[in-house]
């Protein structure tokens, strides 16, 4: 007898604002740059794990958080590189990436830019569409 099945391919929506960080420093000094910078209260949250190489290899990914409830606002800080694997692989040159996520993302992404590029810490800031990423679910938390 044949087995019947539904195939769920599930594309989302990313809605956040998306910033990839060249730097080669420790993602922790650059979540304290931020921090003492901006006011936010990034704090290690937990690491992204990936599954690789199908599914027996894992990968963990660093990932820093906060929620700014007063002003509706998430911030994510999450390390792109772990031994030799990418939690974005079409963007193996970018070391972190900081994702806003909130009523007023564009706002402190063009903030946190300004703050990131006027750094030494930091080599290069760009700005990414995450809905033209092929690895978008890799950024989808919670």
């Amino acid at each position: 007898m044949a087995k019947k099945g539904i195939l769920l391919d599930w594309e989302p929506d990313c809605s956040f604002e998306l910033v990839s960080i060249i730097s080669s420093v420790r993602d922790y000094r650059i979540c304290w740059l931020l921090n003492t910078q901006l006011g936010y209260q990034l704090q290690w949250k937990e690491e992204v794990p990936l599954l690789i190489a199908k599914g027996k290899q894992r990968a963990l990914f660093n990932r820093f958080a906060y929620h700014d409830e007063l002003n509706w606002l998430e911030f994510h800080f999450i390390n792109n590189k772990y031994l030799g694997e990418h939690l974005v692989p079409e963007l193996k040159e970018v070391d972190y990436f900081l994702l806003v996520d909130g009523s007023h993302a564009g706002e402190e992404k063009a903030r946190a830019i300004d703050v990131l590029r006027a750094s030494p810490l930091i080599q290069a800031v760009v700005e990414v569409d995450a809905n033209d990423l092929r690895s978008k679910k890799n950024l989808i938390f919670e």
